[in-house]
Order: C-alpha cells, then structure tokens, then sequence
C-alpha cells in the first residue's frame, strides 16, 4: 500500500496565531465544528491519496524542478467562506489575497512536473484550483442565517502579508483522533523574485 501525502504551502507562526483567533471567534458564536489544528493549517497544491514507492523518487524531483524554475511571491489571508455552499457547508475557509497568479502558476507547474515524471500514473487534477485554508470541517446540519452572519462578520478580514519561498511535502497518516503528518521534504524556490 502507498503513502498518503500532499504537496503545501506552510504559513508563518504569526498567521497560524490569527487562524487560532478565527477559530475562537466562531466557537464563541456557538459553533461546534472539527477544527482543524492551527499547525495542520496549510495551503495544499496537490494531493496524492495511495503514492506507490516507484514514484516517490519521481515525486521529489518534481519537487525539486518545480522549485527551481519558482521565484518567492507574497499572500494574505482575506475573507472567509463554506464549501460547497450555506445550504449544506462542509468546510469552513480562510480565503486567499496577494499574488494568486504567481500561485495558480506554481500549483500548474507542480500538477504538470508530477504527472510528466509519473509517466501519467497521478493524472493532472480535472477541477480548477481555489487556494484556501480549510480551518474546520463541518459535520451534519447548521443553520444557515447564524453561518451567514458569522461569515459575514470575517468578509473584510486580511491579514499582513506573508513571503512564500519553499513548498512542503507532507505524510498524512490517519488515525482515529486525526491525521498525523510527518515532513518527508522540503524545498526552497530557485529563482530570484522580480522587483516590484
């Protein structure tokens, strides 16, 4: 059996702090969601549910060519929102700000380097990607006028920017109180980032 894992973005201790406080804010307003630990909290590229160990070589120079040919940019934290939507929400997100090109061209590259050096075995992801932070997940019915109202108390949230420069690949193990993650590599961008 292969490795669970994924390929993310870390946040800096000081962004991890406000996801906590965000966190609060709705336990206050009476939600019991499953938080998700703020140093579990990261900005996911790719996932790889059953990674066999032939490609796990295969996945590190992806990695590694990805970040070669990436140059640091910055995002900010802004906004927060549900998926799929209020009427039956399943994830509570911190949405994201700042250079989201930069980031939707780094998550491309990655998706197109560890489909080429897997030889197609982990296939380019079909649905389009939307950079967030999941920071609870949701278990049966909410109402959704108190959800709507807490969501909007957040809609002009932002934090300070933070510089992105190196991408994390992550085991996610399983267990009955949750994931445990163990870094497997991590690499740092090549390129020089261009004046602004």
């Amino acid at each position: 059996m292969g490795i669970r894992s994924f390929i993310a973005i870390d946040l800096p201790e000081s962004l991890l702090d406000l996801v906590q406080r965000i966190q609060k804010d709705f336990r206050k307003m009476g939600f019991s969601f499953r938080w998700v630990k703020p140093e579990q909290v990261h900005i996911t590229l790719k996932f790889m549910e059953d990674l066999a160990p032939d490609d796990q070589l295969a996945i590190q120079e992806a990695l590694t060519e990805t970040a070669a040919q990436s140059a640091p940019f910055a995002l900010t934290l802004q906004g927060c929102g549900v998926f799929p939507n209020l009427r039956a929400p399943r994830v509570l997100w911190l949405g994201m700000g700042g250079a989201i090109d930069a980031l939707g061209v780094l998550q491309k590259r990655l998706d197109r380097f560890i489909s080429q050096k897997t030889h197609d075995r982990i296939a380019m992801e079909d649905r389009p990607f939307k950079a967030h932070l999941t920071i609870a997940r949701i278990k049966g019915g909410v109402d959704a006028k108190p959800l709507l109202t807490a969501l909007k108390s957040h809609a002009g949230f932002q934090s300070e920017p933070f510089t992105v420069s190196e991408l994390h690949w992550i085991e996610s193990r399983l267990n009955p109180t949750g994931p445990v993650y163990r870094h497997l590599s991590t690499v740092s961008f090549g390129a020089k980032a261009s004046e602004p």
